[in-house]
């Protein structure tokens, strides 16, 4: 469902534990051995953009890690941004109806998304990071991830604690500007016009390349 409604891509992999520091806090099983491995499959997505939109928007970028654990699934989501627009989950609808395209006129509405900006001041830190170069990462693996929320977890002795998860990017996060995408789209033969840079995904093909033709093992953010 989500996918269908945002220009996305996915990836699958395996989550290995490398530090028996989380098991202080947390008491779930795939994370309380050194070298431990977990499959998981990951999915990446613009927010703003349907299927087929560009990519190189600037937006941020939505992720999920769905970890295909032996208690059971276990499903983290969250931005390439640490904070979010929103405190109050229930305002959600109403802003993410201001990214989407206005169903009377089916463009874009930057009166909207403004609107609701300037009506809610907590948005100013998440519109900050947006409007920097942060806003346009390059590619879906020169990007960092953070869990949206703060969670609750408890280790063996019942004792709670309250996490933030970070996801780092071991390739580095890159900024993408449009005349370096523009020549990358010419070095992929992906594009026969440079004015169609704006319509054509760009993160999607890097991806796909980086996975099926290095002859490298997928690399999980």
């Amino acid at each position: 469902m989500y996918l269908s409604i945002h220009l996305g891509a996915g990836a699958f992999g395996y989550f290995q534990v490398t530090s028996n520091e989380i098991t202080k806090y947390c008491k779930a099983k795939f994370l309380n051995t050194v070298g431990k491995r977990t499959p998981i499959a990951v999915r990446f997505s613009t927010v703003g953009g349907e299927s087929g939109s560009a990519d190189t928007a600037r937006d941020p970028r939505g992720f999920a890690v769905k970890f295909y654990t032996e208690d059971g699934n276990w499903d983290m989501v969250g931005n390439n941004t640490p904070i979010f627009f929103i405190r109050d989950p229930i305002l959600f609808p109403s802003f993410i109806h201001t990214q989407k395209r206005n169903p009377t006129t089916h463009c874009k509405d930057p009166d909207a998304m403004w609107d609701f900006i300037t009506l809610r001041p907590e948005t100013i830190h998440q519109v900050s990071i947006l409007f920097s170069d942060r806003g346009t990462p390059d590619g879906y693996r020169h990007m960092n991830g953070y869990g949206s929320h703060t969670f609750k977890v408890v280790n063996s002795n019942n004792v709670p604690y309250y996490v933030k998860w970070h996801f780092k990017t071991d390739q580095g996060m890159e900024i993408i500007f449009y005349y370096f995408c523009i020549r990358r789209y010419i070095d992929l033969h992906i594009l026969a016009y440079i004015c169609f840079l704006f319509y054509y995904p760009y993160a999607i093909p890097i991806f796909y390349q980086f996975i099926f033709t290095r002859n490298q093992e997928p690399v999980c953010c």
